[in-house]
């Protein structure tokens, strides 16, 4: 028996019947989902239908006493009594209400332009296809990308004037060839069986991996979809769309149509993360604003035994800035921050706040003029530190209210913009922390690079991907988050020091890299734990750090094949002359020559038979 085989391959002409039935299919899957959870929420207020009977009770009980005769009054209080109890009624009560707009919304797409002549529309562009996902001969998904010009318009061949009149436009009249910078994915369907599997994904990674690398022109992906279709909208955010807008609701629930999008840029950093060529601390520093889902929340958290100087500095000038940068000095005067800095730079303001010190001299709160500042455009707002302010404020929670404040008006701008706070480990930070201030965040912490020495060889615990990711986190974290352990490695007799931070120092540490609300395996929302190196004013793999390439060495070492041969009592090699001997030994049953026939000799002995007589002559026949 053969074994199943499954491809995605491009639309043929003997596809049509199959492909036109699975988009109506596919149109008026949303009202069957409709239908069942319009269901469930309906049985969950059967509480709601016993009020109505209650009161249908008490109106007719007033009715019967003044004797009155209101037609609608009278209705029976058995079938409210059905109408509550019985979801087949409010199925049917559901199907009802939902069924014209899914009707509606299926003939238009099945009148469209691109469902009429599927092979035509989607050859004006390289950038576009329509592909059908085949299992054992049999179609069970599909998926369209059109990138033309006219790739955001719903065109249809038929046109209903406003006179009611209904007409039919010529192809000419719509056809328009060329690629447009963004791309619409207009079809996209799975057979229920095969969604556990995840083979959504599978068609979406084709289409986006179609659209954005046959043609550069386009720079976006976009779809409609509502969020009756979960697998799908699964499958999107996986892959990076986010919602852009809803466009309306629909049914007696309210279910959104949901507007979303991919970027190219977006997708070109994750494809080098996912092929190495570049670590998520470099796409952090690369792009503080550019991250997807948006990150408004970055916090660099530096160590009494190793600063997060550097990563700071790259930070405030990223390989893309925003339109405009804010620092805010409480701690470190600017130029140990920035370097040289020239005043024509106007996407960089500075406001040096470090010699506003509590007690010496006049003290001017600097809350408000930071709030001030916050404008519009692309904006990046850097505090250093935060733990200075809280100091000047004298309060935790006022600062905390503070901070709350200004990233609500950094996360309500149109643009994105970003949060970056530097400090070090205080009360303020369990804070900071929480999901309840920003569902996303990014954390920075430092770290020297004699803690991995010290856990590799008192704990013989590797760092990921050279050992278990949980036991090595679960040792790391409680000894990282001890301070104590952490100065005494530094400072310590045996210790090496600790990177000052300072431009021309290229010593090296460790960083831990923290990202919750998004994941590097699938990009899920989920918070990921992952350690990268850090030399001189760049991000480094742990592997090429000078002070932990004895420790890597080691283990590959560590690593090789055992030989059999070592510690043996006496001598398994041969020297060369004995190796020329033993090749000149003749092997027995080795014929040497050129072959012969094969043949059976056999030599009969004192009790066979062998004749050329009848055998059965000694049978009294």
């Amino acid at each position: 028996m053969a074994t199943p085989s499954a491809q995605i391959r491009p639309y043929q002409a003997n596809d049509e019947k199959v492909v036109k039935f699975t988009i109506g299919k596919a149109s008026m899957e949303g009202l069957a989902v409709a239908n069942r959870q319009g269901t469930y929420h309906a049985s969950r207020d059967s509480e709601h239908m016993d009020f109505i009977v209650m009161r249908h009770d008490r109106v007719s009980r007033l009715v019967a006493k003044s004797r009155a005769w209101l037609v609608g009054l009278a209705f029976p209080r058995t079938c409210l009594c059905m109408l509550g109890t019985s979801n087949h009624i409010l199925d049917r009560l559901a199907g009802r209400i939902n069924r014209p707009y899914f009707e509606e919304v299926t003939s238009d797409v099945l009148r469209r332009v691109d469902v009429a002549d599927i092979q035509g529309y989607y050859a004006r562009s390289p950038a576009s296809g329509f592909f059908v996902l085949e299992y054992n001969s049999s179609v069970i998904g599909l998926v369209a990308v059109d990138a033309c010009e006219d790739s955001q318009l719903d065109q249809s061949f038929v046109r209903k004037g406003d006179d009611g009149k209904v007409t039919q436009q010529e192809k000419k009249d719509i056809y328009k060839k060329g690629t447009s910078s963004t791309a619409t994915i207009r079809h996209i369907y799975v057979d229920e069986p095969f969604r556990k599997a995840d083979v959504q994904d599978d068609l979406v990674a084709f289409a986006i991996r179609h659209a954005f690398t046959t043609s550069k022109d386009v720079k976006e992906i976009k779809i409609t979809t509502s969020s009756l279709l979960g697998y799908v909208q699964k499958s999107l955010r996986n892959f990076g769309f986010t919602v852009e807008s809803s466009a309306k609701k629909l049914g007696i629930y309210g279910w959104t149509i949901d507007n979303m999008s991919l970027e190219r840029t977006w997708w070109e950093r994750d494809q080098e993360k996912r092929s190495g060529e570049m670590s998520l601390l470099t796409i952090v520093l690369a792009s503080p604003t550019g991250l997807r889902p948006h990150h408004p929340l970055i916090i660099c958290q530096s160590s009494s035994s190793q600063t997060c100087l550097p990563v700071l500095r790259r930070l405030i000038r990223p390989t893309k800035p925003p339109s405009q940068t804010l620092l805010f000095s409480f701690l470190y005067s600017p130029p140990s921050l920035i370097g040289a800095f020239t005043p024509d730079d106007a996407s960089l303001r500075i406001f040096d706040y470090t010699g506003r010190v509590p007690g010496y001299g006049e003290w001017n709160d600097s809350r408000q003029d930071i709030l001030t500042a916050v404008e519009s455009g692309t904006l990046s707002v850097v505090i250093d530190s935060v733990d200075t302010l809280a100091s000047d404020i004298a309060s935790d929670s006022q600062t905390f209210k503070f901070i709350k404040s200004l990233l609500a008006r950094l996360t309500s701008r149109t643009e994105p913009s970003v949060l970056v706070l530097h400090l070090l480990a205080c009360p303020l930070l369990s804070l900071l922390t929480q999901t309840a201030l920003s569902p996303t965040l990014t954390h920075i912490i430092s770290h020297p690079s004699a803690l991995i020495k010290h856990l590799a060889t008192e704990y013989l615990t590797q760092p990921p991907p050279d050992g278990p990711a949980e036991k090595f986190w679960s040792v790391f974290i409680p000894i990282s988050e001890r301070v104590y352990d952490s100065q005494r490695l530094v400072y310590g007799p045996d210790g090496a020091g600790t990177s000052t931070g300072g431009e021309d120092d290229s010593k090296e540490f460790v960083v831990e890299l923290i990202v919750r609300g998004t994941s590097t395996e699938g990009r899920k929302r989920a918070t990921e734990r992952i350690l990268d190196g850090w030399k001189g004013e760049a991000p480094e793999i742990l592997e090429k750090l000078d002070s932990l390439k004895a420790l890597f060495s080691r283990k590959k070492l560590d690593e090789k094949p055992p030989d059999p041969t070592q510690n043996v009592s006496f001598n398994l090699y041969l020297t060369p002359a004995q190796e020329r001997s033993r090749g000149q030994v003749p092997l027995p049953y080795v014929h040497e020559g050129k072959s012969t026939s094969a043949a059976i000799f056999y030599e009969p002995d004192s009790a066979d038979d062998i004749d050329d007589d009848d055998p059965d002559e000694d049978l009294d026949i």
